[in-house]
């Protein structure tokens, strides 16, 4: 297993680190972001949780941010914030799948401009280079496809790192095993090693549900309750049908695990681990069932906690393992990563998130910060068949939500310590905010918002603040009727891959 790293014979801490910008400088920079990951199904935010070895691992020696959050819970909009330090209006993608806009400037061009030879594996549909997420990376070094720890490619940047005492590489890939429908492959595998996760499920829960599941997996997420009534599912069927669910997500996050575990050991076994800034993170999170969500198992436009917590773990030799408890956003990637590389940005690359370098090394207190986030803007195949077709029933509650192609209908969330502010729909004809304690009530059961307190009003002031600026930035049209809209069949491929339409 890792060794831990000692400098001039003391334990790295708060009082001996040095400052990385002055000291060590990575050769290998390594940014694994998957995606769909509920921070509370792994090791390194639940201690109970047995099934990701390699993650707790990750964790014995790195920094783990326990309050960090993402921008949205789309793909798109979630890694152009991770790429380019900022949020939609910064990076102008507002739309899952959606287009980053070429000027802004991204984490691998900033390597790149450093002597970085850089790499990405980009596995997820709404990410792919004609997207403008390769801004930085030859085109020869951008892959459709997620990261494997055995892939040659990856084999041959690590022996040329070993070999090589000069050369420097960013490798960055996303990818999903995570998604909904969950797969089923590595279910058997998952509970012939972990049988104790079954809490009572039979043979007969999983023959009953997983194939019921798979096979309304549309219904069930975006219409839970008229799913339920079609499908004719007691209380006790309801139970039993998430436990099973519950399940084939754990398995999937058990093989995500090994994955990531397998590239370690091949960074590993090349002596690079001392010489390597290894990120891991997730663009969104997933709600799983949970009775207050609006939308079950799924992860899009209701602003869940669950959906926007997502882990943030930051491994370098130069960092003392501990608990960031301070509250941290994915558009605070781009300048902490390149600081602890000792990259400097400059003036004529702004960036939106904050540099949580010294902060990370225990030089420095975590900054206050609060967390924005917010839902993103429909497209157009979407729509379409929200109104359209077969699967209108599916749609009913999204459509009585989100009637129109409108930034106007974003919602807006805030994250302060574990105090949690939201303004969205309350239903279909009234807007609000409502406050949470994350701490104390994390299911959101409980609505704090008082109207009378200072504090709270101060909040519904800058989330007001907040959706204007997003929604003065939106350069996209504005449609409300379905007819006007032309979907593309490369949108409609690349949303049917990842199960958001029919």
């Amino acid at each position: 297993m890792w060794c831990r790293f000692l400098l001039a014979g003391c334990l790295l801490s708060a009082s001996c680190a040095p400052d990385p910008a002055d000291t060590w400088k990575p050769r290998l920079v390594l940014l694994y972001a998957p995606c769909t990951v509920n921070a509370d199904y792994l090791a390194p935010y639940d201690a109970a949780v047995p099934y990701t070895p390699n993650l707790a691992a990750l964790a014995e020696r790195s920094v783990v941010f326990e309050r960090h959050h993402t921008e949205c819970g789309q793909s798109s909009l979630a890694y152009a914030s991770i790429l380019t330090g900022g949020q939609s209006d910064h990076h102008g993608v507002y739309t899952n799948p959606g287009q980053l806009d070429e000027d802004v400037y991204l984490m691998a061009e900033a390597y790149a401009a450093e002597g970085y030879e850089t790499f990405l594996w980009l596995g997820h549909p709404s990410t792919p280079p004609r997207r403008g997420f390769a801004q930085g990376v030859d085109a020869e070094n951008a892959r459709a496809a997620g990261l494997r720890g055995d892939d040659p490619a990856f084999a041959e940047i690590l022996g040329k790192l070993r070999d090589d005492p000069s050369y420097r590489a960013f490798v960055m890939t996303n990818f999903t095993v995570t998604h909904g429908p969950y797969g089923k492959g590595n279910l058997a595998p998952f509970l012939a090693r972990y049988p104790e996760e079954r809490d009572g499920v039979t043979d007969a829960d999983l023959f009953g549900y997983v194939d019921l599941y798979r096979e309304n997996h549309f219904s069930l997420s975006w219409n839970y309750p008229d799913a339920v009534e079609r499908l004719a599912l007691s209380p006790e069927d309801q139970g039993r049908l998430s436990a099973v669910v519950e399940l084939l997500y754990k398995s999937n996050v058990h093989l995500l695990d090994q994955l990531f575990g397998v590239v370690m050991d091949r960074v590993e076994a090349h002596g690079l681990v001392d010489e390597s800034l290894i990120i891991f993170t997730a663009d969104h999170g997933e709600v799983m069932n949970r009775p207050t969500a609006k939308y079950r198992w799924s992860h899009s436009n209701q602003l869940a906690p669950e959906v926007l917590r997502v882990p943030f773990l930051v491994q370098a030799p130069i960092l003392e393992p501990r608990r960031y408890a301070g509250v941290s956003r994915s558009m605070d990637l781009m300048p902490t990563m390149l600081a602890l590389s000792g990259i400097a940005l400059g003036t004529g690359h702004p960036v939106q998130g904050e540099d949580l370098s010294a902060a990370a090394a225990g030089r420095a207190s975590p900054p206050d910060l609060r967390a924005p986030s917010h839902t993103s803007v429909l497209v157009a195949s979407v729509f379409k068949q929200m109104y359209e077709g077969e699967h209108m029933r599916d749609w009913a509650l999204v459509r009585s939500l989100v009637p129109a192609v409108d930034p106007e209908l974003m919602w807006v969330a805030s994250r302060d310590g574990d105090h949690f502010f939201k303004y969205a729909k309350l239903d279909p004809e009234t807007w609000g905010v409502q406050a949470f304690d994350l701490a104390s009530d994390p299911g959101e059961t409980n609505d704090l918002f008082d109207p009378e307190k200072p504090a709270h009003q101060r909040m519904e002031r800058e989330l007001s603040a907040y959706k204007r600026g997003l929604v003065d930035a939106y350069t996209g049209p504005v449609r409300s009727v379905p007819g006007e809209l032309d979907a593309s069949s490369e949108e409609l491929e690349t949303l049917r891959s990842l199960g958001y339409v029919k």
